[in-house]
């Protein structure tokens, strides 16, 4: 197996553990949500940005419900509020 394919494998594997994650965070507490959001926002600036949100499969197919103020970032609030709404 090359570097590339191996590559791929593991940001897939990642992808699925964090979509579990979102899954397990919307009937939690919020500290799963909370868990979730530390290890998306890379850079700790308080907003996901699209590339930060291409790790979770869940988050970029929902991200226009999540991203409220429509400013093209996604914050920690409504991140919080769309996960823990349900």
């Amino acid at each position: 197996m090359n570097k590339q394919h191996f590559t791929f494998l593991i940001m897939l594997a990642l992808t699925f553990i964090m979509s579990g994650l979102v899954i397990a965070g919307t009937k939690t507490d919020g500290s799963n949500v909370q868990s979730l959001w530390t290890s998306l926002d890379s850079n700790a600036d308080g907003f996901l940005t699209a590339q930060e949100g291409e790790s979770s499969v869940t988050v970029l197919d929902n991200w226009s419900a999540i991203d409220v103020d429509k400013d093209n970032k996604i914050s920690e609030t409504e991140f919080t509020q769309f996960f823990t709404k349900q």
